[in-house]
Order: C-alpha cells, then structure tokens, then sequence
C-alpha cells in the first residue's frame, strides 16, 4: 500500500491497525513523495512495468483516474462495490473516479475551492458575502482594498493551482474547457469571458494584486491569514490555519461559495483523493476488503478526529464532533454540489500546461483573453483529437 503526502503519521498508523484487524490481513505501508508531481511519476514508472509490488495505492481524484485508467493501470471495482456501498458517498467523487461508466476509485479526502472572506470587516459593513465576481469587487472597493490590504488574494502563479482557479472562472460563467464529448470549449464566449472576468481582477478592477501570479496557494494562504487581504479562494486547509496560533484572523473568518458570473450555480474546482487498486495487483480480494475498512465511516472519522483529513462520506458532515471544528459544514456541502473537475483526459498533464502558460499571458497583459482562448484551443486540439 502506497500513501500520499499527509503529515498524519499517528492516524494513519490506527487506520493500518483497523484494517489489519478487521480483515486479518497484514498491511505494509510505503511512504510516498512529498511532491504529488513526484509521486505520480513514480506510480507510472511502477505501472509501465507491470510491477505488482503494491497492491492499494492513494489516488489524486481529480486528475489521475482517467490516466491510469485508460493505461489499464487501475482496477474497475463496479462489481465490488454496490449502489448501496456508494450511496453515502459524494456524487463528485463518485464521477472524479470514474472512467467511461466504470469506477476506479473510492474517495476518502475532501478537498474544493472556497471563498475566505473576513467576516469582522464585512459584517462592520453591514455586507453579505459576495456571491458574483461583480459583487466581490465592489464589496473589496467599498471595505478599502489598497497596497497594504488586498482586495483578493489569488494564486495564480504558473501550476496546478492558476488552472484550478481558471476552472471556477469558466465554468461560473456556464463555459467549459472540454465538453462532455472531449471536444474543446476553452474557446467559445463563455469559457473567453470567464478568463476575461479573471484578467479584470487584475488589469482593470486592481482588487487582485498582479504579485498574484507568483503566489502560489501557500503564499495566497498567509497573506490571507496574515490579516492583509479581504477575500482569497482556496482549498479546505485555510480554515484550520486560519484558527491556528498564529494567524491573524482568528474568529474573523467567514466561509461561502465561489463566486459565479452567469452560471446558474457556484462552480468550485474539485480537489481531493482516493485509494485505488493496482491493475497488476496479486491480492485483489484482500485489497478490496482493505479499501472497505479504509473508507468506513468510523475510519473515516478516526482520521478527522486524530488526522484533520477531512471525509467524503455526507454522513459525517453531520456529526456533532465534525461540525464543532467546522461550523460551516453545511456549506461545504453546498460546495461540492456544485463542485468541477479539471479536464477529464488521459493527456491532461499536457493539457494543463499549456493552460498555465496562455492563461498568465493574459492574466499579464501581454495578450488579450480572447486570444489566449484561440491559443489554448489550436493546442489542446491535437492532444484529444
């Protein structure tokens, strides 16, 4: 078994001990790189190779799944888990893990953009929080958004985090990268006004700093909990972070939805992870019990309580000790309803560079967004063709 880069080290070492006991069978865990870029690499070395060394393995859901297996990496587990099994599961994992109708994993860590906002400031206004980019503009302009105190902090620098960001513009403004059919959208109107919208941030409305595209999520993270920015979207982590000895921002922090344009709902980027079954594994049964054990939610709840990772079962966004450390659970919830997947295909490493690169020109100046749109299009055409 194969874990990923969580400093949960005490959790993990009950988890392993549950799922001994429960299934009477003897777990060996590996640790993996800290670097998820690293150890995805090192998972497609062992797979190319057929090697069978591992058998269960910690899956990034939101981009690996139909990598792996459309490489015939990953094994499909429709017959080993039924709709029952799956019905307290997040529909968005279900669908991040699947590949042409067929499941390739069980998620076991939620994570999504969301909208921090300083609650001190604006409830001293008398404000909401914003629920469209427009309003989150003038709600920055109107608190006094200035060098000092930034209107939004972003992470835009060129990485995973400026496309996961460029996502929640798109898809908020009913636009789409790839459609349904693998067909490239990034760019129709909508998807070129989306980028637009994210562009103004920084050219037009000076509500995010143009350092933003060197932040990466940690930099956007301490500037926010440093008491020097309004908003920032960011993952699941902030919150605790922002409660932490420390922070600047303790009590005054407030969570809500992305911020939308035209779309009929709030899309936040989809992130989180998963266990999944090595294609080439010798121990299948013993596996598929495992991942049972690992994904119950009384595991899942042990690693909440001791670990901070933070489940996917909706059950437990119910749970009276989870919603003590996270009030604004049924938000969360409200999230991942309208949570978004990065492109969905096989070639997506590819693909999301060539996104990081066009979107920051645009994002800089340097080209228009509607010529970014065309760029990232006659790019990505050859790669899912």
């Amino acid at each position: 078994m194969m874990g990923s880069p969580t400093n949960v080290t005490e959790a993990m070492d009950k988890l392993w001990s549950a799922v001994e006991q429960k299934n009477n069978i003897k777990i060996n865990y590996v640790e993996s790189p800290q670097v998820s870029q690293t150890y995805h690499d090192k998972l497609v070395t062992m797979f190319s190779a057929k090697d069978s060394s591992v058998d269960i393995f910690n899956c990034n859901g939101t981009v690996w799944p139909p990598e792996f297996a459309a490489a015939g990496w990953t094994l499909p587990l429709d017959k080993y888990f039924t709709a029952s099994d799956m019905q307290d599961h997040m529909p968005a994992y279900k669908q991040a893990f699947s590949y042409k109708n067929e499941l390739h994993g069980i998620a076991h860590l939620y994570d999504v953009g969301m909208l921090y906002y300083r609650k001190d400031l604006l409830d001293a206004a008398h404000l909401q929080p914003p629920t469209t980019w427009d309003e989150l503009v003038a709600q920055a302009k109107q608190l006094g958004a200035n060098d000092q105190l930034a209107g939004h902090a972003a992470s835009w620098s060129k990485g995973e985090q400026v496309v996961c960001r460029l996502v929640e513009f798109i898809y908020g403004n009913a636009g789409q990268i790839l459609d349904d059919n693998q067909a490239v959208q990034i760019d129709s109107p909508d998807a070129v006004d989306g980028l637009q919208r994210m562009v103004d941030l920084v050219q037009k409305d000076k509500v995010t700093p143009l350092a933003a595209t060197t932040w990466e999520t940690g930099d956007a993270r301490q500037i926010f909990t440093e008491g020097k920015a309004i908003f920032t979207i960011n993952w699941n982590f902030v919150w605790a972070q922002a409660q932490a000895t420390g922070s600047k921002v303790i009590g005054n922090v407030g969570v809500g939805l992305v911020p939308k344009m035209k779309a009929p709902k709030s899309a936040a980027t989809l992130g989180g992870w998963g266990w999944s079954i090595n294609a080439a594994s010798k121990n299948v049964d013993a596996s598929v019990a495992a991942i049972k054990t690992l994904t119950a939610p009384e595991q899942m709840k042990l690693m909440f309580l001791e670990g901070g990772v933070v489940p996917t079962r909706i059950s437990l966004f119910k749970d009276a000790d989870f919603v003590k450390q996270y009030p604004h659970a049924q938000v969360m919830l409200d999230i991942i309803e309208g949570a978004v997947a990065r492109p969905r295909h096989p070639r997506y490493r590819e693909i999301s560079e060539i996104i990081q690169t066009e979107s920051l020109t645009a994002i800089n100046g340097q080209k228009s967004p509607k010529q970014a749109g065309s760029d990232i299009a006659a790019q990505i055409k050859p790669l899912v063709a």
